[in-house]
């Protein structure tokens, strides 16, 4: 089978065109990739931040490590539902001194009794701002606005609250002793 002088031109037209759009797409993904590497990243505030229940130490965009644990663990505490009761506690349980814990497992109750499973019933918190009300080597105080998403059935209320959290240092780590509504 013999090839026309056309259709090798063709041919070859096509396969140096082909190798031109590979190029293209390679150079293309990789000034992309160069971009996304020079773009200032977010920093998620979640379970990868907390090693062992504790918190990493260290400063995270100008966070100390005990304002990073208090935001953590207050989106955590206050974001649950009536189809998983207490299973935000449970995974927070390390972080908190015992008192706390006794008084989380008060308030589960009280929110068991007041919420049936019949009707969903969830809430969704993130924390808004936080300050530092007082600090030293061993107790932290921090003040928080905290916007609850209340479902209940269809449903849906935000709430914007203020809450301070109370922290005392037990071995190289922040633990949460108290919460209360500002």
């Amino acid at each position: 089978m013999y090839l026309t002088r056309r259709q090798i031109y063709i041919i070859g037209g096509s396969i140096i065109l082909l190798i031109i759009i590979v190029l293209v797409l390679v150079w293309v993904n990789r000034s992309q990739q160069d971009e996304g590497s020079q773009i200032d990243q977010p920093v998620v505030y979640d379970s990868s931040s907390i090693n062992g229940g504790q918190v990493n130490q260290g400063v995270v965009r100008g966070l100390s490590s005990a304002e990073v644990a208090a935001k953590n663990f207050t989106e955590r505490y206050f974001s649950y539902s009536n189809q998983n009761w207490g299973e935000n506690l449970n995974i927070l349980r390390s972080q908190m001194t015992s008192s706390m814990w006794q008084e989380s497992q008060q308030e589960l109750a009280n929110l068991q009794s007041q919420y049936s499973v019949e009707q969903f019933y969830g809430v969704s918190a993130r924390v808004i701002t936080q300050e530092a009300i007082s600090e030293d080597d061993s107790d932290y105080r921090i003040r928080q606005d905290v916007q609850l998403e209340e479902s209940i059935g269809n449903d849906r209320r935000i709430n914007y609250l203020s809450y301070q959290v109370q922290m005392i240092k037990v071995n190289d780590a922040w633990l949460i002793n108290n919460i209360t509504l500002n």
